[in-house]
């Protein structure tokens, strides 16, 4: 028997990518290490007249190999940057709650977006793909919020 997947209640107005570098050192080095950072901004909730909510992220992506016995030689860059509109009509519940129900959703698939641009773009490298790693949504709010 198959079994009806269950999918998330929000959805996407619209998912761009608007900026994107790519850049190369010269040859591996011997013993590489990834060093990355993930930040974003969002607008604030928006409510149309039927009650679905909506919000905005941008979302940035940098990425870098590094050599791993001097952190200063990079081998590879890769930066994505990715504006997504979320949605979602849940009128039973508070506007906070959907705030951070569309904010992690729009992290998760906007990251996802960026993470497979900067593998496409690298997979053309002699470098070879660079592989991101998953990223915990709740994670990166806890240290957006702790920026201030």
């Amino acid at each position: 028997m198959i079994n009806e997947p269950a999918y998330a209640p929000v959805f996407i107005e619209r998912m761009w990518l608007t900026d994107t570098s790519f850049s190369l050192g010269h040859a591996p080095a011997e013993s590489m290490k990834l060093e990355m950072g993930v930040s974003y901004e969002k607008s604030s909730l928006r409510t149309d007249e039927d009650g679905t909510r909506h919000e905005v992220l941008d979302l940035e992506v940098n990425a870098s190999l590094v050599n791993e016995e001097d952190v200063d030689d990079v081998r590879l860059s890769a930066m994505a940057h990715v504006q997504i509109e979320v949605g979602v009509n849940l009128p039973d519940i508070p506007d906070e709650k959907a705030e951070e129900y569309l904010t992690r959703n729009a992290l998760s698939m906007s990251y996802a977006h960026a993470r497979s641009c900067i593998l496409t773009i690298s997979s053309l490298s002699p470098m070879d793909g660079l592989i991101l790693p998953p990223i915990l949504p709740d994670e990166v709010i806890r240290a957006s919020e702790a920026r201030g």
